[in-house]
């Protein structure tokens, strides 16, 4: 089927749906309402209901729209992939769109959250694909101590 919110979309709402609390985000916002509504769904029935809401298309396409968005709306092929790494109980979990189930990385390490993320990223993304160049990240993530 033709999906409607893209992969960029889905990753995003993997992190800040994995982390509410976290990131402030209201009881009334789109994002939670949808959650809410979702939660006894399957993953395949809670990405068809993504792909049929309106509200979460508009708010995809309005982010894509945004003068701070250098990309603008994707439109045609495009031939990126996206998944989203977060903390579950202490735990590096990976969410991918394209896998049945979350992937458990271990134990997040002593060093933290992102340096654990960042490790895993390298090992199992950067380093198989040296010259690879078609590649970024986004943390959502508390400030750091120094901002």
């Amino acid at each position: 089927y033709q999906r409607r919110v893209h992969g960029g979309t889905v990753a995003m709402v993997h992190a800040m749906a994995n982390n509410t609390d976290a990131l402030g985000i209201s009881a009334d916002s789109i994002l939670r309402r949808f959650v809410a509504d979702k939660a006894t769904a399957s993953p395949l029935e809670r990405g068809h209901a993504m792909d049929a809401s309106d509200e979460m298309r508009n708010a995809h396409n309005a982010c894509a729209e945004s003068s701070d968005n250098q990309t603008g709306v994707v439109s045609g092929k495009v031939d990126n992939h996206f998944v989203c790494f977060t903390a579950v109980d202490g735990r590096l979990v990976e969410l991918d769109g394209c896998k049945d189930t979350p992937i458990d990385c271990g134990p997040i390490q002593e060093e933290g959250f992102i340096a654990t993320a960042a490790a895993k990223i390298t090992s199992r993304y950067i380093t198989p694909n040296p010259d690879e160049q078609n590649f970024s990240m986004i943390a959502l993530c508390p400030p750091s101590e120094d901002d």
